[in-house]
């Protein structure tokens, strides 16, 4: 952590008001991209980012002083992110769209398109998959969670974060080939 994030951190810990802001200033975007992510709605990210840092100013007497501020700050608003898609689930009494079986396996892409020619949306693409898969897809490929992390997170089985993830990367090829075909 940077000189400054460390002063501003220790201050913060103390209450210091300016300390606060500057910490929010300077992780916000960290925090809006990753419940951004989750959820895939912009409205949704911004009470996510609101709830994310009220909780980070509650907690930071209990922080471990070792840990990283900035993976500490990522992983409560992974963990706030997910609870909304959980409780989002139990308000519509239905569950959380994940990638259906079936759509996995299959091998690898027919055509795949060299990397370096490739012009891929991916914010797009992962906006296609459910909600589930993509936070899922998030959390272990970007967030670098491991499946039992999100197993726990999620309240679902490590088989299950497996399975969706395996999936979700099926799916994301074939939206990204079907985009590579129409536009290439």
């Amino acid at each position: 952590m940077a000189l400054p994030a460390a002063r501003s951190l220790a201050r913060a810990r103390e209450g210091d008001l300016e300390a606060h802001e500057q910490l929010f200033r300077q992780y916000q975007n960290v925090v809006f991209t990753v419940a951004r992510r989750i959820l895939g709605c912009d409205h949704e990210a911004e009470e996510i980012l609101q709830e994310t840092f009220l909780e980070v100013f509650r907690s930071l007497s209990s922080m471990r002083r070792d840990a990283s501020f900035a993976a500490w700050v990522r992983r409560i608003a992974a963990r706030k992110a997910i609870d909304r898609l959980r409780r989002e689930k139990l308000r519509r009494g239905a569950p959380i769209e994940e990638v259906p079986a079936g759509t996995g396996g299959g091998g690898p892409p027919t055509n795949p398109a060299p990397i370096g020619d490739c012009r891929i949306d991916l914010e797009r693409a992962l906006s296609e998959l459910p909600a589930l898969a993509r936070a899922v897809v998030w959390l272990f490929e970007v967030e670098g969670w491991t499946h039992a992390e999100i197993a726990r997170s999620t309240g679902r089985s490590v088989s299950f974060s497996k399975s969706q993830l395996a999936r979700a990367r099926v799916q994301l090829r074939r939206v990204l080939e079907h985009r590579e075909v129409r536009h290439g």
